[in-house]
């Protein structure tokens, strides 16, 4: 009998649906404990599969939480450097994906938490350009802030929180985005206008 005749056979036994999934359970397993000894012996082969792997769906978690591309990349990569340089304290036989998603919730969390803090200081950034007539107003609030930079416009918006939440200068933003250094800084002054004029909505 051909191999082909015996699994159709095999198909129309019960339960066969299900042990087989147990099967492919068992299999994925197996080859993912044996991917993590690697990596915790420094496989940096073994450490790119696990990032091909896992890129996508940790990809998706973070921009269901940032909105934003860039700051979704920045995030993996966090992500996989903590995973990488704590190697040798991960436990083979768990999940990896697991692992990895705790690393990402816990890196996301972080960063939401500090916005707030991160807000406050725009806004002290803000209210030192008194030289400029859009200078802010002493009281404006950091929910006004919040919501004017997540109303600006994708690439505007991207700019503003690499130079604002992340600290980064105009020629830094400027090479990673693959923009001129003079877009960079026109987008953001418009950004910072745009901000200031929030609270007088």
């Amino acid at each position: 009998m051909q191999s082909v005749e015996i699994l159709d056979l095999l198909k129309t036994f019960p339960y066969f649906d299900a042990v087989m999934h147990q099967l492919k359970a068992y299999t994925d397993q197996t080859n993912e404990t044996e991917l993590a000894r690697r990596i915790v012996n420094g496989d940096r082969l073994a450490f790119e599969q696990l990032f091909n792997k896992y890129y996508k769906s940790l990809y998706v978690l973070t921009m269901k939480y940032l909105k934003d591309p860039v700051l979704a990349e920045d995030a993996i990569q966090e992500i996989f450097l903590k995973f990488w340089t704590n190697r040798s304290s991960i436990n083979p036989d768990s999940s990896l994906k697991g692992y990895l998603h705790t690393i990402a919730k816990n890196y996301v969390l972080s960063s939401l938490r500090n916005d707030s803090v991160k807000i406050k200081r725009i806004i002290e950034y803000t209210r030192m350009n008194n030289d400029s007539t859009d200078s802010v107003e002493p009281e404006m609030s950091i929910g006004v802030v919040y919501g004017a930079i997540e109303s600006l416009p994708k690439k505007r918006r991207i700019i503003a929180k690499l130079k604002l939440y992340k600290g980064m200068d105009n020629l830094t933003v400027a090479k990673k985005l693959r923009l001129s250094i003079n877009t960079v800084k026109f987008q953001y002054s418009l950004a910072l206008k745009h901000i200031r004029g929030g609270q007088k909505k």
